[in-house]
C-alpha cells in the first residue's frame, strides 16, 4: 500500500546555495508518522527551531557514510543539510532532546519540509514567525521528545535516544564506491568541484600503486616531496607503534586558539591501531597539522550510534572550529558531504600565540593554500625571480598558509618569506615589510633579521584550496 501522506513525493531537486524556507510545523508535522519520522527519518526536536526561516543549501545529502556499522557509503535521496549562520558551517545538533549529546552532528533535512525561495522573496535568515493556530509546536514538540527516548520494559534507568545517526541505516541503503553516478551527482549538485574530483580520482590511482608495495618507499618519498613543494597534505596513512600512549592536558577552554602538532609529535603518541587513549587520529585529521584553530568546546558525552545510549568520556576531547572531516582521503566513501566533527586529544595541540592571524577575508585559519597573483618587490634589490634563478624567470607568488603570508619564489622554500600580521590584516594591493629566509619550523637558518618590502597580491588573484571557510 503506498503512503499518501503529503511531501513523501515532493523532491525540489536542490543545488548548493539555493535559498530555502524551513516550512512551518503545522505543515512538517502533516508529513510526519506517529513515531515523528518520513521515509524512516525522523524529525528531532531540536530542529524545530529553525522552522519558518530561511537558510541557504549547505550540501545536498545524496549520500552518507556509514558510521554505526562502518560498511562504507549509503544512499539517501531529497535530502539535504543547510547552513548556519556561517556559509561553510552546516546547521547542526545541539543534543538537547538527546541528553545533552555533545556530537554537534548535521542535521538531515527531507525537501518536503522546505520550500525553494525566489530572490525577491529572500528576508532575515534570524526572523522568526508565529506559529499558525491548531497542533502548535508544543504539542509537537512533545510527540518529537517522546519519540526520541527508548526506554526498555523494567529498566526505567536503561535509556537509549533514537536520532537520526542511530536510526541512518533505516532510512538509506548501501552505496557502493565504484557507482560512478554518486560522483556525477556530486559535481552537478555543486558539493564538489571538477579539479575536487580529478585531484581524488588521481590520488585514489596513486593509493593503490602505493599499497601494491612495489617501490613504496620511492612513491611514498615522491609524493611528500611534491606535497611540501607545493603546500599541500603529506601522506595521510601513518602508524602509530607504541604499545601505551602517554597523556596530556591543556585544560583548554573554548575561544583559545592553539595550533595542531606535526605529524611526526602526534605520530609518536599513537598506538599500533592509531589510537591515543582509545581515540582514532583519522587519515583525514593530517591535513590539519601544523594549522591553528580555535577550540570550540570540550566534548564530554556523545550517543553511541550503534545502541543509541549516552557515552560518557573519561578523558574529554576538544573540537575545534571549522575542523571536520573532508572524506577526501576516506577509502569507499569519498566525498561524503556530513562534515563530522574531527575529535582531539589536547596531547596534539599546544597553545598558540594569540598574535596569530586568520587568512584575510575569510573565516578559519588553514585553508588558503595557494595564491598565483605575482607579487613584485619595492625597492633596489629588483623583483625576487631574478635571485631565485629560475630558468624561466617567473615572478614569486604569494602563497597564505596557516594564517601567515609567505612570498616564495618559483624555486622553493629559498626563496620564502614572511610578513608580519600582528599590526593586522593588510588590504589588497597595501605594501607590507616581509622577512627573508627559512620557513618557520625547519631546521635551516631561521628567519633573517633583514626585511623587504612587497605588495600584497589583489584579491582575484588568490586561488583557494580546501577552503571551508565563510565566504
Amino acid at each position: 500500500m503506498s503512503d499518501s501522506r503529503p511531501g513523501l513525493s515532493r523532491a525540489l531537486g536542490l543545488r548548493v546555495g539555493e535559498t530555502v524556507e524551513v516550512r512551518s510545523a503545522e505543515e512538517i508535522l502533516a508529513t510526519l508518522d506517529e513515531n515523528g519520522c518520513l521515509g524512516s527519518l525522523p524529525f528531532m526536536p531540536e530542529m524545530l527551531q529553525f522552522c519558518n526561516r530561511q537558510f541557504t543549501v549547505y550540501k545536498r545529502a545524496d549520500k552518507t557514510c556509514d558510521t554505526i556499522d562502518k560498511s562504507g557509503g549509503r544512499r539517501l535521496f531529497n535530502t539535504v543539510h543547510l547552513s548556519a549562520a556561517q556559509p561553510s558551517e552546516g546547521m547542526r545538533c545541539d543534543g538537547a532532546a538527546h541528553g545533552g549529546c555533545e556530537a554537534s552532528c548535521l542535521l538531515f533535512w527531507n525537501e518536503a519540509w522546505l520550500r525553494r525561495v525566489e530572490p525577491n522573496q529572500r528576508q532575515d535568515r534570524n526572523r522568526k514567525t508565529t506559529p499558525a493556530q491548531g497542533n502548535r509546536p508544543g504539542a509537537m514538540d512533545t510527540m518529537l521528545r517522546r519519540s526520541a527516548v527508548v526506554t526498555e520494559p523494567g529498566k526505567d534507568d536503561a535509556r537509549a535516544y533514537r536520532c537520526q545517526a542511530t536510526q541512518l541505516k533505516a532510512y538509506t541503503r548501501p552505496l557502493a564506491w565504484w557507482d560512478v553516478r554518486q560522483y556525477v551527482r556530486d559535481f552537478v549538485s555543486g558539493n564538489v568541484r571538477a579539479r575536487d574530483l580529478l585531484r581524488a580520482l588521481v590520488f585514489a590511482v596513486y593509493r593503490n600503486l602505493v599499497q601494491f608495495g612495489v617501490g613504496y618507499r620511492l612513491l611514498l618519498g615522491f609524493y611528500n616531496w611534491f606535497q611540501a613543494r607545493t603546500g599541500g597534505t603529506p601522506w595521510p596513512y601513518v602508524q602509530g607503534t607504541l604499545s601505551a600512549t602517554p597523556q596530556g592536558e591543556l585544560n583548554l577552554k573554548p575561544g583559545e586558539l592553539v595550533r595542531v602538532k606535526r605529524v611526526d609529535q602526534i605520530l609518536a603518541t599513537l598506538d599500533t591501531r592509531n589510537r591515543n587513549r582509545g581515540l582514532l587520529f583519522a587519515p583525514e585529521m593530517v591535513r590539519f597539522c601544523g594549522g591553528t584553530f580555535r577550540v570550540l568546546k570540550r566534548v564530554h558525552r556523545i550517543l553511541d550510534e550503534r545502541t543509541g545510549r549516552m557515552l560518557e568520556f573519561s578523558n574529554p576531547c576538544i573540537i575545534l572550529e571549522n575542523v571536520y572531516c573532508l572524506s577526501e582521503f576516506s577509502e569507499n566513501r569519498v566525498f561524503c558531504p556530513r562534515s563530522i566533527y574531527s575529535y582531539w586529544r589536547e596531547i596534539w595541540l599546544e597553545r598558540a600565540s594569540p598574535t596569530v592571524t586568520r587568512c584575510p577575508g575569510r573565516g578559519c585559519n588553514l585553508v588558503v593554500r595557494r595564491a598565483w597573483r605575482t607579487v613584485p618587490e619595492i625597492g633596489d634589490a629588483g623583483p625576487l625571480s631574478k635571485r631565485s634563478h629560475d630558468r624561466r624567470q617567473k615572478t614569486p607568488t604569494l602563497l597564505l598558509r596557516y594564517g601567515d603570508y609567505h612570498l616564495r619564489s618559483h624555486r622553493g622554500n629559498a626563496g620564502d618569506a614572511r610578513v608580519d600580521l600582528s599590526e593586522g590584516q593588510p588590504t589588497a594591493g597595501a605594501a607590507v615589510d616581509y622577512r627573508f629566509g627559512r620557513p618557520p619550523g625547519s631546521q635551516a637558518e631561521p628567519w633573517g633579521a633583514g626585511s623587504r618590502r612587497s605588495r600584497v597580491a589583489q584579491p582575484n588573484g588568490v586561488r583557494e584550496s580546501r577552503c571551508r571557510c565563510p565566504g
